[in-house]
């Protein structure tokens, strides 16, 4: 969790697609989440994200346990 200054509504839907960079981005690739959620889902596990804007953003990791 952040109080950075929040992912657009808009932009919600596209921060796992490759290559995706916001647009306040001046450096990066664009494949970390991307990369993030693609080996989360080789393990059956997932990534969800709240964001508000002005207020931060909230990433939770969910790792399958045996």
């Amino acid at each position: 969790e952040d109080n950075g200054i929040g992912i657009p509504t808009d932009s919600i839907n596209h921060i796992f697609s490759m290559f995706y960079r916001g647009a306040h981005q001046e450096f990066g690739s664009g494949f970390g989440l991307y990369n993030v959620k693609d080996a989360l889902a080789k393990i059956n596990g997932s990534i969800q994200v709240e964001s508000k804007e002005g207020a931060g953003t909230n990433f939770k990791v969910i790792i399958p346990g045996k």
